[in-house]
């Protein structure tokens, strides 16, 4: 498991400061990778198992700040 956390201040909570941590969780069974992001202690958004191929792609984006990439294709080889 891998877990990628940084902390941002929520100005809506309890109408004044508090901070919230967001973790992203990267979880492996067999073959495939999950990546979970949380919000404090509760789930905020989950993707469909990848690849290893692909789960290095979203780690990456991850860390650079960005959300995982919603649709990856592969190259079409060229004919020849």
């Amino acid at each position: 498991m891998f877990n990628a956390g940084c902390r941002f201040v929520d100005l809506k909570s309890h109408g004044g400061y508090m901070e919230t941590t967001e973790k992203w969780v990267i979880e492996k069974t067999g073959e495939k990778f999950f990546f979970t992001r949380w919000l404090g202690d509760q789930v905020h958004e989950s993707y469909a198992p990848v690849s290893q191929e692909v789960a290095g792609i979203y780690a990456a984006a991850i860390v650079q700040g960005f959300q995982p990439p919603h649709c990856l294709y592969y190259l079409d080889k060229l004919a020849g």
